[in-house]
């Protein structure tokens, strides 16, 4: 709560109360995450700048009519920005002044405020030959320390058996570890998540073969033994390290999650489930990862009888 206080106020103390009150409301009563809030942040700033231009801001909502919305969409269009984008500002517009509305500020209508139409975002998932470069480029790579080789391969093992976002990775602790594992995700929701035999033995091993005290999973290894949890920029950087020795083109901690979405998808696991497993609050987000492979069509006409 300190820290949304502290954010709020180093980003708006040009400001005044309007946007002081809906930082306030955006963080602590709709309580979105942190990372989240100062994404909202960053489009606060760009709107108002857009409207400064025009002897316009934030603070006097009821100056602000269709014209500008719409000019500031056509203001990124030009910035070559896709639909997408753009209906992330849109969004944020919309809660702004869905805000003004609801504690009786004048302003325009939000429920006029129209999203563009999305585009659809192509997933990019790596074959299980990638998976099994990843795997056997950090068991035959050299390292100084095996403790961080183990911590490597654990990184990978859970990445691709467990699903989980990088932030979440970096949250787990060890008394969330057992056969399932305990996450807590967006929003405050907690799930448990299975942990396969395989995945479960690599992580206990790196555990055991560690000789530090934290309670986080996987720490940082520090040479100044502060031992502090892993970032989210240093599962990026162990990632891109061990793709690049591995030859592998564009990987991401997130390109895993949808390489396991996919595998399952291809090896005919329900649609249903896999939204349960990522924890989807929409099985239109799962859809994304129906892709049509030539070889599963070619399976799918074998299925006809034979005349």
């Amino acid at each position: 709560m300190e820290v949304g206080r502290l954010t709020t106020f180093l980003f708006f103390k040009i400001y005044k109360m309007i946007l002081k009150r809906y930082c306030s409301y955006f963080y602590e009563v709709e309580n979105h995450w942190l990372k989240t809030f100062r994404c909202y942040l960053r489009y606060i700033r760009t709107f108002d700048l857009f409207l400064r231009s025009k002897g316009k801001n934030l603070e006097h909502p009821e100056l602000i009519d269709y014209s500008d919305v719409e000019s500031f969409v056509q203001h990124l269009r030009e910035k070559w920005c896709c639909a997408n984008t753009c209906n992330s500002y849109l969004f944020w517009i919309k809660s702004f002044f869905k805000f003004c509305y609801f504690h009786d500020i004048k302003s325009l209508d939000y429920l006029k405020i129209i999203f563009a139409k999305k585009e659809k975002v192509k997933v990019e998932a790596c074959c299980e030959e990638d998976i099994r470069k990843l795997i056997t480029s950090i068991k035959a790579t050299n390292y100084k320390d095996k403790t961080l080789q183990a911590r490597d391969l654990a990184i990978i093992y859970i990445l691709i058996g467990t699903w989980l976002r990088v932030s979440e990775l970096c949250n787990l602790k060890i008394e969330d570890f057992w056969e399932n594992l305990t996450i807590y995700g967006k929003w405050g929701k907690i799930r448990y998540v299975p942990c396969e035999e395989w995945c479960y033995r690599h992580i206990l091993h790196y555990l055991k073969i560690r000789n530090i005290r934290s309670e986080y999973v996987f720490t940082s290894h520090a040479s100044n033994k502060t031992w502090d949890k892993l970032t989210r920029n240093a599962v990026w950087n162990i990632l891109s390290k061990v793709a690049k020795n591995a030859w592998i083109w564009r990987i991401w901690p997130h390109k895993l999650r949808h390489t396991y979405a996919t595998l399952l998808l291809k090896h005919w696991a329900w649609l249903f489930y896999i939204q349960q497993l990522l924890w989807h609050s929409s099985i239109e987000t799962t859809q994304r990862y129906l892709t049509c492979y030539d070889n599963d069509l070619k399976k799918t006409v074998e299925l006809l009888p034979s005349f």
